[in-house]
């Protein structure tokens, strides 16, 4: 009886054993993410607030928004990234960024405000692990 419990505990160690060395981890493939907000031309003098920010396992090549002389482009930005700007009437209010995402998230967003209107885009790039 004692044999049979010794050989039953030591079949059992092996098939667990066999069990967790053969698991193959997931390879997570890294995605690009070319990511834009919707463009606004701003209908009234307006203060813009535009972040980026992301999570995880990311890289972010190149961010870039409109202030008041046109595109303005950040090569490999610091998360989180934010800027505060003033835009007069007619400006474009547009944010954009570039980079990729293996697990974790990049988003880019934008508000525009003053004291009678309001308005915010947000876009998000995002993958997690099987």
């Amino acid at each position: 009886m004692k044999q049979i419990r010794v050989f039953f505990l030591a079949f059992a160690a092996a098939l667990f054993l066999l069990n967790t060395s053969c698991r193959e981890e997931t390879e997570v493939p890294v995605i690009t993410c070319i990511m834009a907000t919707d463009t606004l031309i701003a209908p009234q003098n307006v203060t813009v607030e535009y972040l980026l920010k992301a999570e995880g396992d990311y890289e972010v090549a190149v961010f870039y928004y409109y202030g008041i002389d046109g595109l303005v482009a950040i090569s490999n930005p610091t998360t989180p990234y934010f800027v505060s700007i003033e835009l007069p009437v007619g400006a474009t209010i547009h944010a954009g960024s570039e980079g990729t995402v293996k697990e974790g998230n990049i988003e880019i967003s934008y508000k525009a405000y003053n004291s009678e209107i309001s308005f915010e885009r947000i876009t998000v790039c995002s993958q997690e692990k099987p």
